[in-house]
């Protein structure tokens, strides 16, 4: 039997061990959303083992983080995870959310985000030094607005035309050491 619910505390050792597994959470990060946010601990069953989990936390202006969703092997890949997703949803506008945020990987998981209704809104470039500068000289793709994380500059680039970006060929222009599109889905 499949069944989604919220996790409960005696299921918490389970959560981590995904969460750490397949997501590299920091634990101790997790122990404090769960804490604070646990109705927003979601989690797929089967057979009444816990084998999936999404989950996040609060921020400000309405907007909810997604910080992992994950289901393990051999259960991914056949629709689980948007059930999950499609339940976590749920329980953060229950909550009093209306919108969710999330960073997200390469690839597949981009697409998964976007077959669930995601929009992609930004693209989040990390370099070091200020070379970037030069590089947005009549480029296609500018740099809206920078930020500071530890020792890098955070470029963040309004996404106008997601199929049009092509973000290993933007990541690179800008001479940056990582990237990821932020991608947001309205509640309400």
């Amino acid at each position: 039997m499949e069944i989604v619910k919220i996790i409960p505390k005696a299921d918490y050792a389970t959560l981590e061990s995904i969460a750490e597994e397949y997501l590299g959470q920091d634990l101790a990060e997790l122990k404090t959303m769960y804490d604070k946010y646990p109705a927003a601990f979601a989690g797929y069953y089967i057979d009444n083992a816990l084998v999936g989990c999404c989950y996040g936390q609060g921020g400000s202006d309405g907007y909810f983080t997604l910080n992992g969703i994950a289901i393990v092997y051999p259960y991914h890949a056949q629709g689980r995870g948007s059930k999950l997703l499609a339940f976590f949803e749920n329980c953060v506008y229950k909550l009093g959310y209306i919108r969710i945020d999330l960073g997200s990987a390469d690839g597949y998981v981009e697409r998964f985000y976007l077959k669930n209704g995601y929009t992609p809104i930004a693209l989040k470039i990390l370099v070091e030094g200020d070379g970037w500068k030069e590089q947005q000289q009549g480029y296609a793709f500018p740099v809206a607005e920078v930020q500071t994380q530890g020792e890098y500059t955070k470029l963040v680039l309004t996404v106008r035309d997601y199929a049009a970006m092509n973000k290993n060929e933007i990541t690179e222009h800008y001479g940056g050491v990582e990237s990821f599109f932020v991608f947001e889905k309205n509640l309400t």
